[in-house]
């Protein structure tokens, strides 16, 4: 713990107001530590019970100034005394029995899964669309395929032009200009 305090010292630069003391380190790191309130502001003392690097610089900056500092244990919250971890474990604690000679009870002992069973099928889509969003869709003029045939340029659904057995072979010519010269 001595060598904690003097790299604690080292490291901090110690400077005494009225009550509290203002620590700083690196360039703009200032912490301000009330060693009678046993506080600072990074709350490391406060949450943990133990002073943090900041109130040990502070608490050496007192001893090496000859201000009387006391028992370095006194510093730190009493939770952590050899007196209170006595009094935490001098209780006595039992065994539990062991598994064969636990009570019997009527409470069925195998536990059975939820009844549950996957769906059939593809599972749905994330999300099911609302009435007014279809009907938005289709006043933009953009229809789903679903439950649509399909049909080729022979006029006739159910296939498509690939599939089309119909046809003569002057109408299998699908690009624009073929289109615009059988027109």
């Amino acid at each position: 713990m001595g060598e904690m305090k003097w790299v604690s010292i080292v490291v901090w630069q110690v400077v005494l107001s009225s009550v509290e003391h203002v620590v700083s380190g690196r360039p703009n790191k200032h912490r301000v530590v009330d060693l009678s309130k046993r506080t600072c502001s990074c709350r490391r003392w406060e949450i943990t019970g133990m002073p943090c690097c900041h109130a040990v610089a502070a608490i050496w900056f007192m001893a090496t100034n000859g201000q009387s500092v006391g028992a370095l244990e006194s510093w730190v919250h009493p939770v952590y005394t050899m007196e209170r971890w006595r009094q935490v474990y001098s209780f006595k604690i039992n065994p539990i029995n062991d598994r064969t000679l636990w009570i019997k009870t009527q409470i069925p002992i195998t536990l059975t899964p939820p009844n549950h069973h996957n769906q059939v099928g593809r599972p749905k889509k994330a999300r099911k669309r609302s009435t007014i969003e279809i009907e938005e869709m289709t006043k933009e003029g953009r229809l789903s395929k679903k439950n649509t045939k399909g049909s080729c340029g022979c006029g006739k659904k159910g296939h498509n032009k690939r599939t089309c057995k119909g046809q003569d072979v002057e109408s299998k010519c699908w690009n624009e200009f073929c289109f615009r010269t059988l027109k």
